[in-house]
C-alpha cells in the first residue's frame, strides 16, 4: 500500500512542477501584483498539498492506533469470557461438594441420633444385663409360649375328637380348624 502511496505522491509531485513551470510561462506576462498573486496561491496550493499529506499520515497513525485498541480490548473481553467459563465450573464444583457434605452431614446425624436412642434405652431398661442376657431370657420365653401353643393345640385336638365323636352320635359332620394354634406356632418360630 506504501508503494502505491509513494507512486501516487510522485504523480501528484511531477504534475506540480509541470504546472509550476506552465505558471511561470505565464507569468512573464503578468503584472508584478498578479505575479504576487500567483506566486501566494502556488504556495497556498503546496501548503495544501503539504497538509494533506500530513492528515493522511495522520489518519492512517490514528486508524492503526484504534485497530491497536480494538484488539486489546477483544483479547481482554475473551480472557473474562475464559474467567467467567472457569468461574461456572468452580461454582458448580462448590455446589457439587456441598451437596455432598450435606448427605454426610445428615448421615451423622441420623446415625448420632439412633446412637442417643440405644444409650438411652440401655440406661433406662434396669433389666439390661447385655445381649447375651437378653438373648437367653427371649429364648426361655419362646420355649415357653412353644410348649403352651403345643398344650392348646392338644387341648383343641382333644375337644375336636370330643365334638366329632358327639356329632357321630348324631349323625352329623362337623369340621373345626385349628387356625388359632397354627399362628401361636409361626408367632414362637419367628422368635428363635
Amino acid at each position: 500500500m506504501d508503494n502505491v502511496d509513494s507512486g501516487a505522491g510522485g504523480q501528484a509531485e511531477h504534475q506540480n512542477q509541470y504546472q509550476q513551470q506552465q505558471q511561470q510561462q505565464q507569468q512573464s506576462s503578468y503584472t508584478p501584483q498578479t505575479n504576487n498573486i500567483i506566486h501566494s496561491l502556488n504556495d497556498l496550493q503546496l501548503g495544501l498539498t503539504e497538509s494533506q499529506k500530513i492528515l493522511n499520515n495522520t489518519k492512517k497513525l490514528s486508524l492503526e492506533n484504534e485497530l491497536s485498541n480494538l484488539i486489546n480490548i477483544n483479547n481482554t473481553v475473551s480472557n473474562l469470557f475464559e474467567s467467567v467459563d472457569q468461574s461456572s465450573t468452580s461454582l458448580k464444583n462448590f455446589i457439587n461438594h456441598t451437596e455432598q457434605s450435606n448427605e454426610l452431614l445428615n448421615l451423622y446425624i441420623k446415625i448420632l441420633s439412633q446412637n442417643s436412642y440405644t444409650l438411652d434405652l440401655i440406661k433406662n431398661n434396669k433389666s439390661w444385663k447385655g445381649i447375651n442376657e437378653h438373648n437367653y431370657y427371649y429364648d426361655m420365653k419362646a420355649q415357653k409360649v412353644h410348649e403352651l401353643s403345643e398344650r392348646l393345640n392338644h387341648l383343641k385336638a382333644r375337644k375336636a375328637e370330643r365334638h366329632r365323636k358327639k356329632n357321630n352320635k348324631t349323625g352329623s359332620i362337623n369340621t373345626t380348624t385349628t387356625s388359632g394354634a397354627t399362628s401361636i406356632n409361626k408367632i414362637t418360630t419367628k422368635k428363635r
